[in-house]
């Protein structure tokens, strides 16, 4: 048999062989988008039911490949992100219209999951929400599932111009990471940032929310571990993003719509550790705050 041949009997035999394998992967997806689809429709016609029951979708979310199969998550280093972000972004499409105590609950349901998983997995999950105000609360209160942007950055270097990227919104996993990459000038360029603006205004208002609840956090964290004055972190990352988002963001800072669930922050210096919460931060510190972005009277 001639060389040539014998390569194509070889990409015969690995293509039967490839098909084998992906017929029930798919089916294991088509379970899985049915698992989702099922819940969404919950979220829609009772949202404060659809917390409720979230562990219960995620469940069946990590068994769509049968009965048990969870068992397996072990050897491939966790939860099917495919499967269970789309669940946790679900919950994002009606987060914002939940009273603070469901938001609470949503929440404590998800870092049940989350929490179970390696962060690498947690932030797999992460990578796929798409609501600002959920993704904030998720990294105020686990900072270790920051999954970053870079995808999206490399998207802008490439499509620099409004007209060349608009094509491409549709290949974005995460409306939320987009927004993040496009608020800073070192990234997306003035034409951009305003046709984005002007297209998307609910999606850039509530990522100057989450940009708020990050921001505020992070530098309370700071103070916690390193004494950094709140007002100084808080205006140094300010800095990075438009200056034209920088007044709206302030504001948002003194509004304080996300949720701080006051967990402890780790806090070694050289031979000593303890455990603080944010709660436990100087008042005058939060004055400082207050003084500095022009809020006094404001609740941080």
């Amino acid at each position: 048999m001639p060389n040539g041949e014998i390569l194509r009997f070889e990409d015969a035999v690995q293509m039967k062989l490839a098909k084998g394998f992906v017929a029930p992967i798919v089916d294991w997806y088509n379970v899985s988008a049915e698992n989702t689809e099922t819940f969404h429709e919950l979220a829609l016609r009772d949202p404060n039911l659809a917390v409720q029951q979230l562990p219960e979708f995620i469940e069946r979310a990590r068994n769509s490949a049968g009965p048990g199969t969870k068992a397996y998550e072990v050897y491939v280093g966790g939860a099917n992100h495919d499967w269970t972000g789309p669940l946790i972004d679900v919950v994002g499409t009606v987060y914002s219209l939940l009273e603070v105590e469901t938001r609470q609950q949503a929440l404590g349901n998800i870092f049940g999951f989350l929490d179970q998983q390696n962060y690498f997995a947690a932030q797999d999950n992460v990578e796929l929400v798409n609501e600002p105000w959920l993704v904030a609360d998720i990294l105020v209160n686990r900072d270790l599932y920051w999954c970053g942007y870079q995808q999206y950055v490399e998207m802008l270097e490439k499509h620099p111009n409004w007209s060349e990227l608009f094509p491409h919104l549709g290949e974005v996993k995460s409306a939320f990471w987009m927004a993040l990459a496009v608020s800073q000038p070192r990234f997306a360029s003035d034409d951009v940032r305003g046709n984005f603006t002007s297209v998307f205004p609910t999606l850039v208002d509530r990522t100057q929310d989450a940009i708020a609840a990050i921001t505020t956090a992070h530098a309370q964290n700071k103070f916690l571990t390193d004494d950094k004055p709140v007002a100084e972190s808080v205006q140094a990352s300010l800095f990075k993003y438009d200056h034209s988002w920088i007044p709206a963001i302030r504001r948002k800072i003194g509004e304080k719509k996300w949720i701080d669930l006051d967990n402890e922050v780790y806090v070694k210096r050289g031979e000593e550790h303890e455990w603080k919460r944010r709660s436990q931060i100087p008042a005058l510190e939060c004055t400082g705050l207050q003084k500095e972005l022009g809020l006094e009277g404001s609740a941080i």
